[in-house]
């Protein structure tokens, strides 16, 4: 399953390197590393990206900086 820490970590540093990278196939490479580790994260035995039970909502939004949807 992985250190949820470590997860989170190397899914943030995937993030930004796919913000800040110059050609467009890394910055492909790093999303698919980044949406992979989101995958383990959200698999995790830990609830931290779990639905709340009472409002069926996650609690915490993954994108970095407000990027969803801007292709990062």
């Amino acid at each position: 399953m992985g250190d949820l820490n470590h997860l989170l970590h190397h899914e943030q540093l995937s993030l930004l390197h796919a913000q800040h990278s110059g050609c467009a196939d890394m910055r492909a490479e790093h999303r698919g590393e980044a949406h992979s580790y989101g995958a383990r994260i959200r698999d995790h035995r830990l609830p931290y990206r779990s639905p709340a039970a009472s409002t069926g909502r996650t609690a915490f939004v993954p994108f970095v900086f407000g990027s969803e949807g801007r292709g990062i």
